[in-house]
């Protein structure tokens, strides 16, 4: 009898006890047909740019197709590519023409030297000394020259004396020899002599037909 009543006593606790509970795994994420995004770096492209990087290498650079780049910068910017390169490459030039400027001309600029003292405890850092030094850098001749070649289309060749002529053109020079400046004389033909040169008529094929010409005898 105890043990019948033994036995209903665990039944009965076994009936309590929750059946465990049935963990289902995460439903798989979707995969995306495709290449994976490129992950691109605006301001790193725009470098590379000013820099004169084209679209090819820059494409190559991150590993991806030159499409897929300029579809991004047309979502991105809102421009094209060659708009947004144009624009870059502009603003290069921009910039060297301002430097090569300021380099020629000469400029000043400050260097700053800090000193601080830290804090064995705390570790705070403690500024005790600030120097600064005023740097001159000299206007540069070989930039100058470069620059009044290229903007000012200057020459190393001189100006004519009366100022006239312009700059890469050569002079009218006299050459040793000729009469004293004032007195003008033409010039000599090739194989003509003073007076045919002097012949105010001009006729100079005249003085050719000789009546006497000489015979020659034919060939036998």
């Amino acid at each position: 009898m105890a043990k019948k009543i033994k036995n209903k006593v665990l039944e009965a606790d076994l009936e309590q006890v929750p059946e465990p509970e049935v963990i289902q795994p995460p439903p798989e994420p979707a995969r995306r047909m495709g290449r994976p995004q490129v992950a691109f770096d605006e301001k790193l492209i725009e470098n590379m740019l000013r820099g004169g990087s084209s679209g090819v290498d820059i494409a190559e650079a991150y590993g991806c197709d030159r499409g897929t780049l300029y579809r991004w910068v047309e979502r991105t910017k809102g421009i094209s590519f060659d708009t947004w390169s144009r624009q870059c490459k502009a603003a290069s030039r921009h910039l060297l023409r301002v430097t090569q400027l300021k380099v020629a001309m000469g400029y000043s600029d400050e260097k700053t030297e800090v000193e601080f003292q830290v804090d064995a405890k705390t570790g705070k850092k403690t500024e005790v000394k600030r120097k600064t030094t005023v740097l001159h850098h000299p206007p540069n001749a070989a930039m100058l020259i470069f620059l009044g070649k290229n903007n000012l289309g200057q020459s190393d060749m001189p100006e004519p004396a009366d100022g006239a002529g312009k700059f890469g053109q050569i002079p009218d020079y006299r050459m040793v020899g000729d009469e004293e400046e004032g007195e003008e004389k033409p010039a000599l033909g090739a194989g003509h002599d003073d007076d045919f040169a002097n012949d105010p008529s001009g006729n100079y094929a005249d003085r050719f037909n000789d009546d006497d010409d000489e015979e020659y005898p034919e060939d036998e």
